[in-house]
């Protein structure tokens, strides 16, 4: 139950700041591309998995599945875009009809199509271990709207497990997360040593 002294009244305003300076965020440097979004929604999934000890982690199942699988999405796409400069080919369309949409085996794929001609076979290894772990994740929510509704268009309820263990699903999207974020990195590390990226900025 909220306070009443805590109800809106009309004169709250976000953008003025309060004394708390810890809680001053700065939006559009943190949204300025796909994996800073992308940061965001893994920094978020962090915080619900660590509340999970306080309480009933039943109604958190849906939340931490849409804030990992929204994160894997902004990073494949932001690990394609930046592979995409590194490799000197063009981006593919993301939305739209035979955009890659959301869907992240075929995010998948192009990321690894993109990335398999840099791979060391330590590399290829990973990224083995990264879809598989990624497959385990999907198979608790196969469908992007499955994480955000009880029910897709058709009205009918969505097949879930009837069990879920939170720490093994939370684990197999930190080795998906893991993998996309060293790749990104490798992908910056690269751009940084051409010296004609400006040309492709």
């Amino acid at each position: 139950m909220v306070a009443p002294d805590s109800w809106p009244d009309g004169t709250q305003d976000a953008t003025r700041l309060g004394p708390n300076w810890r809680a001053h965020a700065l939006p559009d440097w943190a949204t300025r591309d796909f994996a800073g979004v992308a940061y965001g929604f893994e920094e978020a999934a962090q915080a619900v998995f660590d509340s999970v000890p306080a309480r009933s982690p039943d109604p958190l199942f849906l939340p931490l599945a849409f804030l990992w699988r929204h994160h894997f999405e902004l990073m494949l796409k932001a690990n394609i875009t930046i592979w995409c400069r590194v490799t000197k080919t063009a981006v593919p369309s993301f939305g739209g009809k035979g955009g890659l949409g959301h869907d992240l085996r075929a995010l998948f794929d192009k990321f690894e199509a993109l990335t398999s001609t840099e791979a060391s076979v330590e590399d290829q290894t990973d990224t083995a271990a990264a879809r598989a772990a990624l497959d385990t994740f999907l198979a608790l929510e196969p469908h992007h709207d499955a994480s955000r509704y009880p029910v897709g268009t058709d009205g009918k309820r969505y097949q879930r497990p009837e069990r879920v263990d939170l720490t093994e699903m939370h684990r197999a999207a930190e080795a998906v997360s893991a993998l996309l974020g060293g790749a990104y990195d490798q992908a910056d590390a690269c751009l940084s040593d051409m010296p004609d990226e400006s040309e492709f900025i």
